[in-house]
């Protein structure tokens, strides 16, 4: 007597479950994929940590705005950073001028000094810098005007398949004006400070502690895109000046490691880059240690809120 078929109910139930096994993301093909992609992405980090400690002040000097033509540019191996990513930084330095003179105005030197190394500035601004800072902003033409078809992100992050140049960008700005809230978050927790001293023969105007600082930032764009945006970033901050520097990381953009080449003097840079150094170390072995239980950036931003209108 020949053997009985299963139904083919059965047949198909079990082709099903074959291939839920498959390709469900707790397979081990899956987690051969994710975990190539979590491996490549923690090389990165340390290459770009590599680069940092590597890397010294004027390094990243990019042609500003009034650069004469003989200018020499020069650029950094950090993704966003680099001259073929095609970033405008043509108002860097009057950035870093601005935020000095805000800095001055906040909290001025004492007269006939030009640093701070020895009390020569008034209590600090924010020692402990938390709380929330609410106001407008207000939309200023740059120096270069850029475009979606400026940039190679194929070649900026290759591992990441992007929409076409006609596609809409999340997170981006259309307006021209609209509210703003920066949420500073310093409970004390995961909180690194740091005592430092610097050669003779620069100038402390930073005040000799530096020490970790995150925010929560939320822009309305209800005129352009109709949306308030929210997002996260990571950066430092020198109490004894009230000035904290703060930077988005992304596969787009090597932010908290090139922020230290964001920041305002050589005192500035080898501070953030000494404290960052460590800290981004620690993150890093983390990283590698527990790769497979996430997808998600260290410095990963916050998802996307749709305003009302």
């Amino acid at each position: 007597m020949p053997p009985r078929q299963p139904p083919q109910f059965i047949s198909i139930f079990l082709f099903i479950v074959f291939l839920w096994i498959l390709f469900s993301p707790e397979s081990p093909s899956q987690y051969l994929s994710f975990g190539t992609i979590l491996a490549e992405r923690v090389e990165r980090h340390k290459a770009a940590l590599e680069h940092l400690n590597a890397s010294s002040w004027g390094d990243f000097s990019p042609p500003q705005s009034d650069s004469p033509e003989d200018f020499a540019p020069t650029y950094v191996n950090l993704t966003g950073f680099r001259q073929g990513d095609g970033l405008a930084w043509a108002d860097l330095s009057r950035f870093q001028q601005q935020c000095q003179g805000w800095s001055h105005r906040i909290n001025p030197p004492k007269a006939g000094h030009d640093g701070l190394m020895h009390g020569e500035r008034e209590a600090a601004v924010w020692q402990n810098a938390t709380g929330m800072l609410k106001g407008q902003w207000v939309r200023k033409d740059a120096s270069v005007q850029r475009g979606v078809a400026d940039y190679n992100l194929s070649t900026m992050a290759p591992e990441h398949a992007w929409p076409g140049v006609y596609s809409s960008w999340s997170r981006n700005i259309t307006g021209h004006e609209g509210k703003m809230v920066l949420d500073m978050i310093d409970t004390g927790r995961n909180v690194r400070e740091m005592a430092y001293e610097l050669p003779s023969d620069i100038v402390d105007t930073a005040g000799g502690t530096v020490r970790t600082a995150k925010a929560s930032l939320e822009v309305e764009d209800v005129h352009g895109t109709g949306s308030t945006w929210e997002v996260r970033m990571y950066g430092v901050q020198w109490p004894r000046t009230g000035t904290i520097l703060l930077t988005t990381t992304s596969e787009k953009f090597d932010g908290i490691f090139g922020l230290p080449h964001l920041a305002m003097g050589p005192d500035y840079f080898q501070s953030s880059q000494r404290l960052l150094s460590e800290t981004l170390a620690n993150v890093v072995r983390k990283e590698s240690a527990t790769f497979f239980n996430t997808m998600s950036l260290p410095w990963s931003t916050r998802r996307t809120r749709q305003a009302s209108t």
